[in-house]
């Protein structure tokens, strides 16, 4: 993303003897007794006070439109300049964040009202050289994006880090040939920026004068800077020049507004003559969306209730809000040729409209009540959301329109019918909701809906080819009971364990603990319900279950435990019904035996105890040793299910592609614990005979040490930086090896014998064979 006009913009404030002027617009001061107001007094503001307050409030929509932004390339960055006999840049640096409004009134209490002493006319040359120097600084976002961040060292000279003192060369030196750097040397960064200058003349002359000197400081700036040795400066490409001239009310002016117009190949301008007032506020909003690429919407009919004058009651009347945000929530209205970006164009038929003495237009949207028992589904699709913030913050209905959205309400605002809606369908019951108003973590954000059919979520077709078929048997509320059990917490820091502990090689895995948990817990969880047969019969389990979820079984749990194991194993010898008849299950067969069940359901218990096994040593106690000693022992099923008591292995796979292509680290977390189980259960057989080991075809052998890269996307990927090197021949040797350990039994012979030798042929008789050999 490139780095707009927006991106750097310096702000220069006259401090001259013209505004020390009182602004001529007198201010009442009104004292409220009971039910009555009258005015008390009148104050004015100098021209002075207005400039301060313009500049306040540019900064006060940045802050709010943009100061989210997370990328540093985005960044917005605004500094001051104060011209006046001397001429001063309030912030020595661009920095890489929006300077705070706090440091804003720091710098400019510190500096005090202009003097009327100051025989200074309009702006000083020292105040436009400066910032025309600082446009020239770049940025930390700007030398990150040119890659070169260090200029060149030559040999004998060492680089100095540039303080707001060191002395930059002036417009008016002449450069020195002899320190003049190739261009070719001189990475090319695009520089551009805005620059807002408040100023005070009566005749359009001066203010034409004044766009010349811009011009040619910009010019003599760039011959400087192709001679600095320095790459924290760069060219400047381009200006956007915005003159406001700030006049008395009383004050008889010949000076008049003008659009943008090009004045350089690197200087376009544009000026605002505007009386001291309510309109310099507009003018600064005007700016603002010119600069940040803003648009205005205005939310008429507001429903408020005013307060009851004395022998009155209490009357509605709707207020307007006008908000302001970014021209991305306007793009489905623009498409739709119901809001225009030429504020020169023809607005009938459009939403478009201009509000009071603004200089801009705003789309007029109308209050929708929200339905606050209104479904999920009745809502319309968003495409985009964006914060805003409100032209009037300090207004009554804006405040209170800001104190209802922050307490979790939301308002729809409504097309009005003009005459380019129609044929356009409703989207919300009768109406058509252009953009829904919600706020998100304190800040409030306008949302784009759709307006109009979409050409892919509305198309009939492709609803029909893409509708998924409803799941039928699933374990909803089993997956519901998971989900809170697998939640995620802030863990609570303990200095005693972390000042006693090291850190184990685990810890630099990524969220290694819930991983390890989820692993647990789903070594054995069907999906459906007619896999499973235990998951089925809840009077039986469901008390088991609950106890062994928890992190940390007590005596008193692991005893309940117990208890419930050794109601079931008891149920082998009575003739109570271990469930319904009409589990429907495929694990038991239609008629079978009340034996089959108890086998089936003691072997499906065992398997889903040996997911809690290593929370902790009473779960172990309460699953292992009852469980396999208790009734699968009683039963004969200890060769059949084999709990193993290896925890999961939680592998970074992130790491793995930083490893040596030999190591056999790449089975994910569910295969080494599968890998680990089978090896359990081949250390708890009576026997630990060597696997037999099977011919296997030369076509099918991988040669040994040959690596391939696998990426998420594509094989052949090998740039890739998401790639992870992998070992093939390593990986089919295991997996085959694997997979013959996992159903791999021992020689009936030995399993019979135990501990005793066990004999090959037990019942040859070699003494009948010997008498024939005689």
């Amino acid at each position: 993303m490139g780095l707009g006009p927006d991106h750097k913009v310096l702000v220069v404030l006259d401090h001259g003897s013209r505004f020390a002027k009182n602004a001529g617009n007198p201010l009442n001061i009104t004292l409220k007794e009971s039910n009555t107001s009258r005015t008390v007094g009148k104050c004015d503001k100098s021209l002075w006070t207005w400039c301060v307050e313009a500049t306040l409030e540019l900064h006060r929509v940045v802050f709010d439109l943009f100061s989210g932004e997370h990328d540093a390339g985005c960044a917005r960055l605004v500094r001051l300049v104060l011209a006046d006999c001397v001429g001063r840049v309030l912030q020595p640096r661009w920095g890489t964040e929006l300077v705070t409004q706090q440091e804003i009134l720091n710098s400019l209490s510190a500096i005090g009202l202009p003097s009327t002493s100051d025989d200074s006319d309009g702006v000083a040359l020292s105040g436009i050289t400066l910032a025309i120097e600082a446009l020239s600084q770049l940025s930390d976002a700007q030398i990150k994006g040119d890659g070169s961040c260090a200029p060149k060292k030559k040999e004998g000279r060492t680089k100095e880090e540039r303080s707001n003192f060191s002395r930059v060369p002036k417009c008016w030196e002449t450069p020195s040939t002899s320190s003049v750097t190739s261009e070719s040397d001189r990475k090319v960064v695009e520089n551009t920026g805005s620059v807002v200058i408040f100023t005070s003349f009566a005749e359009d002359e001066r203010l034409t004068e004044l766009e010349n000197e811009v011009a040619d400081v910009i010019n003599c700036r760039n011959r400087i800077i192709k001679s600095l040795q320095d790459n924290s400066f760069s060219c400047i490409n381009h200006v956007k020049l915005y003159i406001i001239n700030v006049l008395p009310n009383d004050q008889i002016s010949t000076a008049t507004s003008k659009p943008f117009r090009e004045i350089s190949p690197t200087l376009s301008s544009c000026i605002f003559s505007r009386p001291a007032g309510d309109q310099l506020i507009s003018v600064i909003h005007s700016v603002s969306i010119n600069i940040y690429d803003l648009v205005s919407t205005t939310i008429s009919g507001i429903p408020m209730k005013e307060e009851a004058q004395q022998g009155q009651s209490a009357v509605a009347i709707n207020y307007d809000v006008e908000l302001l945000h970014r021209r991305e929530a306007h793009t489905e209205l623009e498409r739709l040729g119901l809001v225009t970006t030429n504020a020169t164009e023809d607005f009938t038929g459009t939403l478009m409209v201009y509000a009071g003495s603004a200089t801009y237009p705003t789309a007029r949207l109308v209050w929708s009540t929200p339905v606050p028992k209104g479904r999920w589904n009745t809502f319309p699709r968003n495409r985009h959301a964006s914060r805003v913030t409100p032209s009037a913050v300090n207004s009554r209905p804006s405040v209170c329109l800001s104190s209802y959205l922050l307490q979790g309400r939301n308002v729809m605002l409504e097309v009005t019918r003009v005459a380019k809606c129609e044929g356009l369908l409703s989207n919300v019951g009768a109406k058509l909701i252009a953009h829904t108003l919600i706020a998100h973590g304190g800040h409030i954000y306008i949302h784009a809906n759709d307006v109009g059919p979409h050409g892919v979520l509305d198309c009939q077709a492709t609803r029909e080819k893409m509708q998924l078929k409803k799941a039928a048997n699933g374990r909803i509320s089993d997956f519901v009971a998971l989900m809170k059990e697998s939640s995620l917490h802030l863990p609570v820091p303990d200095k005693t364990e972390s000042n006693e502990k090291p850190l184990s090689a685990t810890s630099a895995v990524a969220c290694v603990q819930p991983r390890r948990q989820l692993l647990r817990v789903t070594r054995y969880w069907p999906l459906r319900t007619d896999h499973c047969f235990i998951y089925n019969i809840p009077k039986r389990f469901d008390a088991l279950f609950a106890i062994m979820r928890q992190p940390q079984l007590s005596t008193v749990d692991a005893d309940k435990c117990k208890q419930v194991i050794h109601q079931l194993a008891a149920l082998k010898d009575s003739r109570e019904r271990l469930g319904e008849v009409t589990t429907a299950t495929r694990l038991v067969k239609e008629g079978s035996s009340r034996e089959d069940q108890l086998r089936i359901a003691f072997l499906e218990m065992a398997r889903h105890l040996g997911n809690y096994i290593n929370h902790s040593e009473k779960h172990a106690e309460a699953s292992l040793f009852h469980v396999f000693h208790l009734f699968l022992q009683s039963t004969g099923l200890e060769r059949s299910v084999k709990i193993s008591t290896s925890d999961v292995t939680v592998v970074d796979r992130t790491r793995m592609k930083r490893q040596e292509p030999t190591t056999a680290n790449f089975a994910v977390a569910s295969a080494s614990a599968m890998s680990s189980a089978a090896s359990e259960v081949r250390n708890m057989s009576r026997s630990n005979s060597p696997l037999p080991k099977k011919p296997r075809k030369s076509m099918y052998l991988w040669k040994p040490n040959e690596v391939v890269t696998f990426t998420c996307n594509s094989v052949a990927s090998y740039s890739s930086h998401d790639s992870e090197t992998l070992n093939l021949y390593d990986y089919l040797v295991e997996k085959e090896e694997r997979h013959h350990r996992a159903h791999w039994v021992d020689f009936v012979g030995r399993v019979k014998a135990g501990n005793r030798p066990a004999h090959l042929y037990p019942n040859l008789d070699l003494s009948a064979a010997s008498a024939k050999q005689d």
